[in-house]
């Protein structure tokens, strides 16, 4: 059961991926978007004051039209990722942080002259944190390396001299994505130690929960559950509803002939079949051999047939464990009025039951106002 609470509490948590994934794409959207109006921006600006010396075609092609392009293309092979149901969320991961590699790279490569907007490139590295992955967070920090390099090298395509002042701003970058690189698996290293620990209190108050509102031997709902939907309901004064109580026939000479943990082993096979009533049946183990279910039901009949196919299947179970048939149940159940309190209603229940006792074994009774047996 740990391992199985582990695991559900593991895959909630790497639920939270999945949404920074769809972040992680819209903030690479937000990128491209904002790099065009920026372009524009200064174009204009530069218009203005007189700053640009080529032709506009030139500056419109190589720093708006061209990056803008570019830049639609990962978005929507971005968008293709995110949406692909044969990829895994791992392969996604990858792909959404190479393109935001290339997202930066794009701006890099354009405006490589100005060495300081490859400090850009950092971005895509500290994005990967959230996902928690030091193979990806480092494959992402040598891939964002190798593009600064090649970026670098776009200063001889542009006619420029590689000069000596450009290289060492070149390696203080490098150095400084390293450093962030270490400092991002360091961020990593905690945030898995903090994820454990959440993971853990998270199966913690899951097993506690469990213990409190199930019945671990019978594997229906406790006392405390069964009270807790009771106090639910009352607030919901249309809802129809009945309450039964059940009582395993001469439970006390069941232990007395074949021992407790043969009567445990009734009381766990009567819990089963309580459990295949149906979806508008919730069953809790009221104490001992005594069990209470409600019935969201509007009709009695309906209960007591339900009731009937709980006591045909009780009696096939006990005869497939120990060839003994002659083990039943008895029941009483009354229906919720709108005037009456939760206490009143279990009370009439119980007193229903107290007819049956009286009656035969496995009779069933209905209480109204007078206690009907069927």
């Amino acid at each position: 059961m740990n391992r199985s609470l582990r695991s559900e509490a593991a895959a909630s948590y790497q639920s939270m991926n999945h949404q920074w994934l769809k972040f992680h794409y819209r903030i690479l959207q937000l990128s491209v978007i904002v790099s065009v109006l920026a372009e524009i921006a200064v174009y204009i600006i530069a218009r203005l004051g007189h700053f640009i010396s080529g032709s506009d075609l030139h500056y419109w092609l190589t720093y708006i039209l061209i990056p803008g392009l570019i830049g639609l293309i990962l978005i929507h092979i971005g968008r293709t990722v995110v949406l692909h149901k044969k990829l895994s969320v791992r392969q996604k991961e990858y792909c959404m942080s190479f393109l935001f590699v290339l997202i930066t790279f794009n701006l890099s490569f354009v405006h490589s002259s100005y060495v300081t907007i490859l400090f850009v490139s950092i971005v895509p590295l500290l994005m990967t944190v959230i996902y928690e992955q030091k193979r990806l967070t480092s494959v992402t920090a040598v891939f964002g390396i190798l593009l600064q390099i090649i970026s670098a090298l776009g200063i001889m395509l542009h006619g420029d001299t590689f000069t000596s002042l450009y290289l060492i701003n070149l390696v203080i970058i490098i150095l400084c994505t390293c450093a962030s690189w270490a400092v991002a698996i360091a961020m990593i290293q905690f945030a898995r130690m903090k994820k454990q620990i959440i993971i853990n209190q998270d199966v913690e108050r899951k097993i506690l929960r469990q213990r409190i509102h199930l019945d671990e031997l019978t594997g229906v709902g406790s006392r405390q559950a069964m009270l807790q939907h009771l106090e639910m309901l009352a607030n919901e004064q249309e809802q129809d509803f009945f309450i039964a109580m059940i009582d395993i026939d001469e439970f006390k000479h069941i232990n007395d002939c074949y021992g407790h943990l043969y009567g445990d082993r009734v009381l766990h096979c009567f819990g089963e079949c309580m459990c295949g009533l149906g979806k508008t049946c919730y069953p809790y183990r009221f104490g001992g051999d005594e069990f209470c279910v409600l019935f969201m039901e509007s009709h009695a009949e309906s209960v007591r047939q339900l009731l009937q196919r709980l006591q045909k299947d009780f009696s096939r179970m006990m005869c497939k464990i120990n060839d003994n048939s002659s083990i039943t149940f008895s029941a009483g159940f009354a229906k919720r009025e709108s005037d009456q309190s939760m206490m009143e209603i279990i009370h009439f229940a119980d007193v229903a039951l107290y007819e049956s006792k009286k009656r035969s074994r496995s009779a069933i009774t209905l209480y109204e106002g007078r206690a009907e047996s069927f």
